[in-house]
């Protein structure tokens, strides 16, 4: 729940919106390199979406 005026329930709230937002782009560019079959850039994107995910889930 965030508290109108609180700058550390914005702040915490501004970093989880991003990290939410960085772990669903990474998981949407992995999906579409397996559409394409782009084998080189499954591996570097399986890796970038776990961090993404692994932040996202730290902040919990």
């Amino acid at each position: 729940m965030r508290f109108p005026g609180c700058e550390e329930c914005d702040r915490l709230w501004s970093e989880y919106a991003q990290a939410t937002f960085d772990h669903v782009r990474s998981e949407g560019k992995l999906k579409l390199a397996a559409l394409q079959s782009d084998v080189a850039a499954v591996k570097p994107l399986t890796r970038a979406m776990g961090g993404a995910l692994h932040y996202r889930e730290s902040m919990l």
